[in-house]
Order: C-alpha cells, then sequence, then structure tokens
C-alpha cells in the first residue's frame, strides 16, 4: 500500500510505502489461514495473491493499494488493488494538523539532512584543500654556511 501525503504548501507529495511479503516457501502457512484457502477452493473462489488478505491483521493494507490524504482539498482517497475508487472529505481539524505536523517534521528533517550534507561537503573540500598545499620546508644551510657563522 502507498500512503501518499499531499501538502497544502507548495512542498513535494510525502510518500510512505508500507508492505506485507508472502512468507518464503519453507514456512508453513498458520492454519487459520489454511482453513480459509480451504473453504476458498470449496466455494470455488480464487485464493488471494496476496496471502496476507488472509489475516484479519493486515487484509486492509494488503486490499488497498494507495491511500492519498490531500490536504489541499481535505479530502481523503482510498483505490483498492481492484481499481475501486472511495474518496471521502476530511472534516477533523485535529486529524489535518496532525497530517501538517508530519509535513512540518518531514520538512524540517530534510532541511537538517541538507544542512549535514553540506557540513561534509565543506569538511571534504577543507581536506582537500589542506592537503593540496604546497608544504614548506626550511631551508638547510650549506655546509660552507654553517662553518662561515660558527666562525
Amino acid at each position: 500500500m502507498l500512503i501518499k501525503l499531499v501538502p497544502s504548501t507548495q512542498n513535494s507529495d510525502i510518500l510512505f510505502s508500507l508492505s506485507f511479503p508472502n512468507l518464503p516457501s519453507h514456512i508453513q502457512l498458520p492454519q487459520a489461514w489454511l482453513n480459509q484457502i480451504l473453504f476458498l477452493n470449496m466455494d470455488d473462489l480464487d485464493v488471494p495473491s496476496l496471502i496476507h488478505a488472509l489475516d484479519k491483521s493486515t487484509f486492509f493494507p494488503t486490499l488497498l493499494h494507495q491511500v492519498i490524504l490531500d490536504i489541499q482539498t481535505l479530502t481523503v482517497t482510498c483505490i483498492f488493488i481492484d481499481g475501486v475508487k472511495e474518496e471521502w472529505p476530511l472534516m477533523d481539524p485535529v486529524c489535518v494538523r496532525a497530517l501538517e505536523s508530519v509535513v512540518h517534521d518531514i520538512n524540517q528533517s530534510s532541511l537538517e539532512d541538507d544542512q549535514e550534507a553540506d557540513q561534509q561537503r565543506w569538511a571534504q573540500i577543507e581536506r582537500e584543500r589542506s592537503l593540496s598545499k604546497p608544504v614548506k620546508h626550511k631551508k638547510q644551510r650549506s655546509l660552507l654556511m654553517s662553518l662561515v657563522a660558527s666562525v
């Protein structure tokens, strides 16, 4: 399931992904799932391709393809895996504030990441600059000049 948060400002949309991969083939399915598959087969119904559709705790996110939370239009749109689309108004001001808070937190995190990346780039430039500077060595006096200076 893809969760898309459309902010009220000109910022980019925020995307979250929530998915439950099928169990590896060497792991046996839970008995409740096997029972549901048996009943589906008895009624000549198709077994879902996403096995988590059989689990009451994960079936809803598994059957949803995309959820769009649009703060601009104050709507919630759900698109299911079979193409059915449902839309509802987003009327709860507490929910809208919470979504705006998510947008603010992500924007703040993005700014901090950008600043950290800039600092790392400047540190790298300073390291390269310090390595590329020619090192001046003290000139050693020649043996003759050392002897003359000592006399």
